[in-house]
């Protein structure tokens, strides 16, 4: 799938977005930025989920795409989209927990 790299969950923008959310498995984009805090912290817990638990999740830098905060309504980082087949199912802001994450996965 080429969603981890090493120790890190891939990151995205813009252009590869639509791509990724159109697959049939559940499909987590954390909108982050740089700067935050929280988005820090979840970090370690998306690669748990998608090394430990098969987790199909991507990072997304809030500031360098905007158009997609618009689009989706995401007014805080870190948030996480849950998207299934091109369709979003859930979402969740702030620092949440790998439980929080695998019981919409």
């Amino acid at each position: 799938m080429g969603l981890f790299k090493g120790n890190e969950v891939e990151k995205i923008d813009s252009g590869r977005f639509e791509e990724e959310i159109l697959c049939s498995t559940t499909t987590v984009i954390d909108f982050y930025t740089g700067w935050c805090a929280p988005c820090k912290k979840l970090t370690p817990i998306l690669e748990d989920a998608v090394s430990n638990y098969d987790v199909r999740a991507f990072k997304l830098d809030a500031e360098e795409n905007q158009d997609l905060c618009l689009k989706y309504n995401v007014m805080s980082v870190p948030t996480l989209l849950f998207f299934r087949s091109g369709k979003e199912v859930d979402r969740m802001n702030g620092l949440v927990s790998l439980k929080d994450i695998l019981e919409i996965v």
